[in-house]
């Protein structure tokens, strides 16, 4: 059995774990040269912030909702995504790295020892 393990949000989340204070506000996060938008919380997406939309076309909402914006910080996600896949590592004998944010886990005969959910629910 593969565990699949996706951060939702991963650059806003990381943003949110620096700045815990970014938790309850809409917040997105612009491309290096803050031309559009890359990532978004839910708040900013229930608003109807899109993911690649050029930053002067939301400025109306980004006003209107008091929308955070942040620069891209490429260093501190890289950082916060070694953290994420070395604490998963340590969940699961064999895992890998799919992307910043994914890992596939292989649980093999984990379920002999604790039910699945269950072990996910830890994880997390």
């Amino acid at each position: 059995m593969y565990m699949h393990v996706d951060i939702n949000g991963a650059y806003a989340a990381f943003e949110c774990a620096m700045d815990p204070k970014l938790a309850k506000k809409p917040l997105i996060i612009a491309s290096n040269n803050d031309s559009s938008v890359i990532a978004m919380n839910k708040l900013a997406k229930s608003v109807g912030i899109k993911r690649g939309t050029p930053i002067f076309k939301c400025r109306d909402l980004i006003q209107q909702h008091q929308i955070e914006v942040r620069s891209s910080n490429f260093t501190l996600y890289e950082d916060y995504s070694n953290r994420f896949h070395e604490t998963l590592e340590s969940f699961a004998p064999q895992s890998s790295r799919y992307s910043i944010d994914e890992n596939f886990m292989l649980l093999k005969n984990m379920n002999k020892i604790i039910d699945y959910e269950d072990y996910g629910r830890l994880i997390r």
